[in-house]
């Protein structure tokens, strides 16, 4: 019966990751070893050597074992969290109430990364170790206040982050990457929102609305760095990402029902940065893979029967457009056309039982979600798209 309200508690976490990636050529040591193999032949007529073996011999200077395994890596990581947060609520009165809340976090990273290079012998294999400490508070404050029995008006101030962390590459030898990209800090994320959401009063209509405003800074950025192009993390400067969501749903009738999203965002760098070796994000670049307008529409009919109800639904979705990198300086840039993808069928829903017919991606859209190799010649371009059109039909039991 309080007009306080509060909350406290403790959080740990201990997590232990292993990746181990291994490109296998099955029969390539035979292969590489045989003087009649056409590999060999050609090391014979261009180098003078016997076999492809002879000439890894050759290139490495001090030879090692030709194996089937000509790129291994193993990753082991620890990640350990500890924190405390609290919040508390003060209602000043039947309609308004005002929250405030904190977390603080301590939190170790370390990491140990082996890559060995066997087609290129001993000279290139990589061992990288390194061990980071984050200690970091977040705030929060919220306020929201009852218009009506229908309808709340709010406003929160919060703040995120992400724990930092550090790469596997080396930082001396022939692929050496600039040691100060070796650990990335933590990112940090302070967001504005002010929002309306309620009913009408024949609670036909349901709707929500808000406008937000997220300063990021120290962004962590995913990267390719140093000669291998080894999948790495860096901190950007600062980017913003600021707009409007909305979502509306009205019972139309006893048997129908829709809903309708939009949401408009606007995420670009609000300051520069630099990729030894990369490129440079320049402030006013769209943040990656961030579509401006994004649409949803679902309708839903719904027809009694003697046995159960049949569900007639008809939903869409639209993405507008996007950038996979800042700008063209960087690999893989490309703007990516937008696309709607519609889905269509009917659900027949009896007692425990439901048997139903689809058509996803109707009209067979062609959506592009990603690219890679942009940068390298026309035969390696690759792109990411949508599902294309399917359709059947699906059951499920519910055993409850």
């Amino acid at each position: 019966e309080s007009d306080w309200d509060w909350v406290l508690g403790a959080w740990y976490k201990d997590q232990d990751q292993s990746a181990m990636f291994n490109d296998t050529l099955p029969g390539y040591k035979r292969w590489a070893s045989d003087p009649t193999s056409y590999g060999s032949m050609l090391t014979q007529l261009y180098y003078g050597l016997d076999t492809v073996a002879d000439f890894w011999a050759y290139y490495q200077g001090t030879p090692t074992a030709i194996l089937d395994d000509p790129y291994v890596q193993n990753r082991e990581m620890n990640f350990r969290d500890v924190a405390v947060f609290g919040e508390v609520t003060r209602h000043l009165s039947d309609r308004w109430q005002v929250t405030g809340g904190f977390r603080q976090s301590w939190q170790d990273f370390s990491q140990d990364n082996a890559i060995d290079f066997n087609i290129l012998g001993d000279g290139y294999s990589i061992r990288a170790a390194s061990e980071s400490t984050f200690n970091d508070s977040i705030f929060k404050l919220n306020t929201s206040y009852d218009i009506s029995d229908e309808a709340m008006l709010y406003f929160t101030w919060s703040q995120g982050f992400r724990h930092g962390g550090a790469n596997g590459f080396p930082t001396t030898g022939p692929y050496g990457v600039d040691a100060s990209l070796l650990e990335y800090v933590p990112d940090e994320a302070d967001n504005f929102e002010v929002g309306l959401k309620g009913t009408s009063a024949d609670q036909r209509i349901r709707y929500s609305v808000a406008f937000y405003r997220i300063n990021w800074d120290n962004p962590q950025l995913d990267v390719f760095l140093g000669p291998l192009a080894i999948p790495s993390v860096i901190n950007g400067s600062e980017a913003r990402n600021q707009g409007l969501e909305s979502e509306f749903t009205a019972q139309v009738s006893d048997n129908l029902v829709m809903t309708f999203g939009y949401s408009y965002t606007s995420a670009d760098l609000t300051e520069s940065f630099t990729v030894p070796g990369r490129g440079d994000g320049e402030t006013g670049d769209r943040l990656p893979g961030v579509p401006e307008h994004q649409a949803s529409l679902a309708v839903n009919y719904y027809q009694p029967t003697e046995n159960g109800q049949l569900n007639y639904y008809l939903n869409g979705s639209y993405r507008g457009d996007v950038d996979s990198n800042f700008n063209a300086s960087f690999g893989n840039y490309a703007n990516l056309d937008g696309f709607s993808i519609w889905n269509l069928g009917v659900n027949w829903d009896m007692d425990k039982y439901t048997v139903g017919v689809f058509v996803n991606n109707a009209s067979n859209e062609e959506g592009m979600t990603g690219v890679s190799g942009i940068e390298r010649p026309a035969f390696a371009h690759r792109a990411a798209l949508t599902r294309p059109r399917s359709y059947g039909v699906s059951f499920s039991y519910n055993f409850e």
